[in-house]
């Protein structure tokens, strides 16, 4: 018995510097890239739609891994449109680009409320901010955060106020 636990305890001593190097995304570990591919309507009713976006996950690593939740914030002209938290459980594949589908539900009284606080009838400014979070054997858990600003036109869309 004393044997075995010096052999375990040596084990121990060797694999734990191996394993601590590993421990930190950035080291051994590549962190994946997100790229939000596009969004399609899935869904529609009379109080809201449906819209899935396409988002690719590049995974630079030998080893696959899970993409357990995505939050996710989406502000216009600062007015909140989307918020909330989709629970995927995605296995994304070790080297390469593996889509994943994100859905989320738009509701047409958010839209309208965000429509009205667009200054000028014509231009607005969109904050999206997303955080994907991983599970990774080894590494453990840790989070992509994504973000997008900039700004759209509405056209030639009149409000009712």
């Amino acid at each position: 018995m004393p044997c075995a636990r010096i052999r375990s305890l040596a084990l121990l001593t060797i694999a734990l510097p191996c394993l601590c190097s590993c421990a930190g995304p950035g080291r051994v570990f590549a962190r994946p890239r997100v790229h939000i591919l596009g969004a399609d309507v899935a869904n529609v009713t009379l109080e809201s739609t449906d819209v899935v976006f396409a988002v690719a996950v590049e995974n630079p690593n030998a080893i696959s891994f899970v993409l357990d939740t995505v939050g996710y914030h989406l502000r216009v002209n600062g007015e909140p449109l989307l918020d909330g938290e989709s629970d995927l459980r995605a296995e994304i594949a070790a080297r390469t680009a593996s889509e994943v589908r994100l859905p989320v539900r738009l509701r047409y009284s958010d839209v309208v409320r965000v429509l009205h606080a667009v200054k000028d009838g014509r231009h607005a400014g969109y904050d999206l901010a997303a955080d994907f979070h991983f599970a990774v054997p080894v590494v453990g858990k840790f989070s992509v955060p994504v973000r997008k600003q900039g700004d759209f036109s509405l056209g030639d869309v009149h409000l009712l106020r």
